[in-house]
């Protein structure tokens, strides 16, 4: 019989309490930080819209377009039209009133249904059974060549478990529209067995370089083809335990790999480190140059369609 691996999650050591606790300090100390960031990126961002040529009409339609950016490399005019409308009915039709009311944006996706954004008694228990499952799958799939008999008993990093009990995800708002990192959104949840990577999978990964990976499973992922994994990794030609770790693998320059995930809420919550601002300003003066021309054509179309209904009543 194989010798069973030893997998280090510092984060198991703690108590369940000092779990909550320490949690609850991170995502406080997260939510601080992204507010802060998001303010000064969307800010930053705002400002080079409004210091183009044209009036506000002109910058919303460039806001729309920019904020319709699916992809760093595709670009396409999208008009302002009806604005956008909150929760409570309120429209959004000035850049004053999109950037007072958008830069206060955090990044957490909190649980719906209590006061205090902890889960329901009733959500809880959904929880559990979604992540008894997660594990379930993330066991049977695991590389048993690597891990050897601990394939079958591993558990869950300690701080993923601990972040779902008190936020149902993350998110980065991606105001550059440069970056486009998934959200952590326990939705998933409802399919989570179908997240766990079997160890082809995991081999296959890009932005596992460096590493080998024996189990781990898609925590998040959307339709640019990017996605963050939580693995059990190690270093190659690296003589040290097996430890999760965080890959995060999207349109960057270079790989993103994390400890914990409170390393990886710092970064995320640090855009200001990472964003390509010349890329960013590349970006606006496309959207003006599109958004200009569109909306002199659509003036001129419009001045013809007068011009012909003047004829006709002439």
């Amino acid at each position: 019989m194989q010798t069973p691996a030893y997998i280090l999650d510092e984060f198991a050591y703690f108590t369940a309490s000092e779990r909550a606790e320490r949690m609850a300090g991170t995502l406080l100390q997260f939510q601080t930080r992204m507010s802060e960031t998001n303010g000064r990126v969307l800010g930053r961002v705002l400002d080079m819209i409004e210091a183009s040529e044209g009036d506000e009409a002109l910058h919303l339609d460039m806001l729309a377009t920019h904020m319709s950016k699916y992809h760093s490399t595709y670009l396409q005019y999208s008009p302002w039209k009806n604005g956008y409308t909150l929760l409570d009915g309120t429209e959004i039709n000035s850049m004053s009133a999109y950037r007072a009311y958008y830069s206060r944006k955090n990044g957490l996706l909190p649980h719906s249904r209590t006061n205090d954004g902890l889960l329901s008694d009733e959500d809880a228990s959904t929880l559990l059974h979604c992540l008894a499952n997660l594990q379930w799958a993330v066991r049977e799939h695991a590389d048993k060549g690597w891990l050897g008999e601990t394939a079958h008993t591993l558990e869950l990093p300690a701080d993923y478990c601990e972040l779902l009990k008190h936020v149902r995800g993350i998110g980065y708002e991606n105001w550059d529209r440069q970056m486009f990192i998934p959200d952590i959104d326990a939705s998933v949840l409802q399919r989570i067995e179908d997240l766990a990577l079997e160890a082809d999978e995991l081999s296959d990964l890009d932005c596992t370089a460096d590493f080998r990976l024996a189990a781990g499973w898609i925590m998040g992922e959307n339709e640019h083809g990017s996605q963050i994994i939580y693995a059990v990794s190690r270093h190659t030609g690296v003589v040290e335990p097996w430890r999760w770790r965080i890959f995060v693998e999207a349109n960057f320059p270079h790989t993103n790999v994390f400890e914990n995930v409170e390393e990886f809420l710092i970064w995320l919550s640090s855009a200001d480190d990472w964003i390509d601002w010349s890329g960013v300003r590349e970006s606006v003066g496309e959207v003006h140059k599109i958004c200009a021309i569109r909306r002199t054509e659509e003036a001129e179309h419009k001045e013809t369609l007068e011009q012909l209904g003047n004829y006709k009543l002439g």
